[in-house]
């Protein structure tokens, strides 16, 4: 174990300083992930009725299936994913279209757009195409919710 000179000091402290210096900005920094799927999430909701309106509202997991396999279609034909991938959301629409029967619409809406996102964060392939994926998903949504608002009739 032999010792080797540093160089000069002062050069080592400020490489030292301008490194802590990044480290700082990258800690203080906003996470870019969070501050994208936020904005993507506040202007696909925009599309949705009050929430307030729908809270309440029973519905059938027939126009869940339709809407949700239209969903599917668009993810198939916007992004190419692994046969595994493709088994993978097809069984959480599944789960989405069974738990339709079990739920109202305000908490089915947040399960859905739940399942959606944590399929999307563990499918690296899809992230490019998250804004269209995200606007399909919340266009099915916002059909199921309407769906449901006609079977109940007028408020």
């Amino acid at each position: 174990m032999g010792y080797e000179y540093p160089g000069n000091w002062e050069l080592i402290f400020r490489s030292f300083q301008r490194w802590a210096g990044f480290v700082k900005r990258e800690i203080e920094a906003q996470d870019p992930w969070a501050t994208r799927l936020a904005s993507l999430i506040e202007s696909a909701s925009s599309e949705l009725p009050p929430m307030a309106e729908l809270r309440m509202l029973p519905f059938d997991s027939s126009s869940a299936r339709t809407e949700l396999d239209s969903f599917l279609a668009t993810t198939k034909a916007t992004a190419t994913l692994p046969e595994d991938r493709l088994r993978v959301l097809e069984e959480k629409l599944d789960y989405l279209v069974d738990s339709a029967n079990r739920q109202t619409f305000h908490d089915w809406f947040f399960l859905a757009l739940g399942t959606f996102l944590d399929f999307l964060l563990s499918t690296p392939d899809v992230t490019q195409h998250a804004p269209v994926l995200l606007h399909a998903l919340i266009a099915a949504i916002r059909r199921v919710g309407l769906s449901a608002r006609s079977l109940t009739g007028p408020s």
